[in-house]
């Protein structure tokens, strides 16, 4: 096992397992984590000897989102908020655009920026207990990773209107019924049998498996950059927002 501390990579035969390591923070966002997650999934995806990239949290959550302490410091001005939206960018499309599948392994919290990780990931496999939600629209803040284009197309536009906006919380089974899951698995069994699904995957042909994905996400690609762009801007301005800043002082982690 190779750790940095924030991103701990794990081999199990051809499946590169990458954690999410800040269990003390629910595994939120921060710059550095985001650095590291970056390099973490290039090199996965260079590695001739993975077929199949998984990726999950350490401690009791996948992902709380971004780090509204850390938000406190790198928000204040253009120049970090920049830099703070265009590496969640570059994680996003390290994951949707680059070579290998990549599964979301999720369970506990995966909230805002943690939740529109796990929907630029190609499959999500969910635990019984996991929940879900985005944080932002309450916040003041604005969603990123291109979920506004992808989200739809998942789930449709209405559904998607109405978890964005409402900020409800919702739990595995009802990702399940969204579509927005491929399968939901007991707790105790969690991380074997995801183990389990990615090592079947990591056996097939895999050129046939990596066309497969680059043709579809082909297809999606204008839109997703597209919408990508404009939630940066719009990202960047909110952050900078001081009332954007006093909520999100207000409420620093899912309940």
């Amino acid at each position: 096992m190779n750790e940095d501390n924030l991103v701990v990579s794990e081999q199990h035969n051809k499946v590169r397992v990458l954690i999410l390591n800040r269990p003390e923070r629910r595994n939120a966002l921060a710059i550095s984590l985001l650095e590291s997650l970056k390099s973490a999934l290039k090199a996965a995806n260079a590695d001739s000897e993975t077929h199949i990239i998984v990726l999950r949290g350490a401690g009791p959550s996948f992902c709380a989102g971004k780090d509204l302490k850390d938000h406190q410091v790198s928000g204040k001005d253009q120049k970090s908020v920049q830099k703070e939206v265009g590496l969640f960018h570059d994680v996003s499309r390290e994951i949707m655009f680059g070579e290998k599948v990549v599964i979301a392994a999720v369970h506990g919290w995966a909230a805002g920026g943690g939740l529109e990780l796990m929907i630029n990931c190609d499959l999500v496999i969910l635990d019984e207990n996991a929940r879900m939600f985005f944080p932002e629209m309450s916040l003041g803040l604005f969603v990123t990773c291109g979920v506004t284009a992808l989200l739809p197309r998942l789930i449709g536009l209405s559904q998607t209107k109405a978890l964005m906006m409402s900020g409800d919380k919702f739990d595995a089974q009802h990702a399940l019924r969204l579509g927005l899951a491929w399968q939901v698995l007991p707790s105790d069994e969690f991380e074997q049998k995801v183990i389990e699904k990615a090592e079947k995957m990591a056996a097939m042909p895999q050129n046939s498996l990596r066309q497969l994905k680059k043709v579809m996400m082909t297809g999606l690609r204008d839109e997703v950059e597209a919408a990508l762009k404009i939630e940066a801007e719009i990202a960047q301005q909110t952050a900078l927002d001081p009332e954007s800043q006093k909520l999100a002082r207000s409420k620093l982690s899912p309940d």
